[in-house]
């Protein structure tokens, strides 16, 4: 992954940050792979895919977990894994505000 791929993903990430921060108090826990932003739960994790796929990746791709389903056209996916949980994957594009 080279470093102008890494620093459109960072620029991404640091918007997620601000704009989670403004829903009110989260953590924010950082794994090899991914950083969560729980609550009493986690609500939402990122990653950068780049680093781990081949070929012409999302700079960031983030996953969202809500209590219904939103039906929103920008969501790459919408599952329900559980009963009443939805599971909702966004690729990131690098105009995101």
């Amino acid at each position: 992954m080279n470093s102008s791929r890494l620093g459109t993903s960072w620029g991404i990430f640091e918007a997620l940050d601000q704009a989670i921060a403004g829903l009110g108090p989260s953590e924010l826990r950082v794994t090899r792979s991914q950083v969560a932003f729980p609550r009493r739960t986690a609500f939402a994790w990122a990653w950068v895919p780049g680093k781990y796929l081949r070929g012409d990746q999302a700079p960031l791709v983030l996953t969202l977990s809500l209590r219904r389903r939103d039906a929103s056209k920008r969501w790459r996916e919408v599952v329900e894994p559980a009963r009443g949980r939805f599971t909702i994957i966004s690729s990131c594009a690098a105009r995101m505000r």
